[in-house]
């Protein structure tokens, strides 16, 4: 029986002190993970260097990691287990993509062309009537 797979975005920070190309060996290590475990990786951005709005263990800099894929949920827990023990992964955020659904579009011509019309003349003329009353 096929395994169901579900779209993930796995965002992440890792270890400053590592140098940029151990950064990218250690992101492509991942995404061969995920791709081992998982069905397909759908994008991966470059990974940058970021200053952080606030210290994490220590570090006011980190390289920022982007994944997005498709994996197993029963393999969770040993995807999660994997990204816990890698000491120079500084924190991860894993969550599940929604799927959008397009909706249909209503033009403003087309709302306009809804609304009733009123001649100016009408409203005058309702206008007298109920002054004159």
């Amino acid at each position: 029986m096929p395994s169901i797979v579900t779209p993930y975005r796995l965002t992440y920070l890792l270890s400053p002190k590592l140098e940029k190309e151990t950064a990218v060996e250690a992101n492509q290590k991942l995404v061969s993970f995920l791709e081992k475990k998982g069905k397909k990786v759908k994008t991966k951005k470059e990974i940058t260097r970021q200053n952080l709005a606030y210290p994490i263990q220590n570090e006011r800099q980190a390289y920022l990691a982007d994944i997005t894929f498709d994996f197993p949920p029963t393999e969770l827990p040993a995807l999660r287990k994997h990204l816990a023990e890698n000491t120079n992964i500084l924190r991860f955020l894993l969550a599940k993509v929604r799927q959008r659904v397009a909706k249909k579009r209503v033009s403003e011509k087309a709302e306009t062309e809804k609304k009733e019309t009123v001649k100016k003349e009408t409203v005058d003329e309702k206008l007298n009537r109920i002054l004159a009353s």
